[in-house]
């Protein structure tokens, strides 16, 4: 049994095609290639119309939800215990859910991108399930995008010469204040 559970997180729409994809490398530190992605992905999404929860895709198993028009899959060996898979697939959706009030479809997750993959990032690391639980997850999450909403805000609320002087401050003060 290796650290290493979670080969790939793919969420994909109605049709198959890749929303996000983050492949994680191997014991030998080596990525899969662009093709096999493809290929996985694809073989992925044609199994999940006519299986159950789990599928098995040579030597892969993964694990997969649907919800509304996305669908989330979780990928590791064909080895690995899919209860550890389907750990990570529901934490996934529930802080999801959560952040997206209760609305998980297409249109909600590309508009709050920055959620998607600020979840997976918490939730793994190099192929390693860092979070279980979504409670721990939804607070880092939110707080990250309040903070850079924030920013965002400050700056929109400036004039553009307001801007630039704010850069210019701060690029003489950084030559002449170390």
């Amino acid at each position: 049994m290796s650290l290493y559970v979670v080969k790939a997180i793919i969420v994909t729409d109605n049709t198959g095609e890749k929303i996000v994809g983050k492949y994680y490398p191997s014991h030998t530190g080596e990525y899969p290639l662009e093709e096999d992605q493809k290929i996985l992905e694809t073989k992925l999404f044609q199994k999940a119309k006519t299986n159950g929860d789990v599928v098995l895709v040579g030597d892969y198993v993964a694990v997969f939800r649907v919800s509304n028009d996305v669908s989330f899959f979780v990928i590791g060996d064909a080895d690995e215990n899919e209860l550890m898979l389907l750990s990570v697939l529901n934490t996934l959706y529930l802080s999801l859910d959560t952040l997206l009030k209760h609305s998980v479809d297409k249109t909600n997750i590309l508009d709050n991108f920055d959620y998607l993959l600020l979840v997976m990032d918490e939730l793994v690391d190099r192929g390693i399930i860092l979070q279980k639980f979504s409670d721990e997850i939804v607070p880092k999450v939110s707080l990250s995008k309040n903070d850079t909403e924030l920013t965002i805000e400050t700056i929109a609320d400036q004039s553009v010469s307001g801007v630039l002087e704010n850069v210019k401050e701060k690029f003489i003060s950084s030559f002449f204040y170390k």
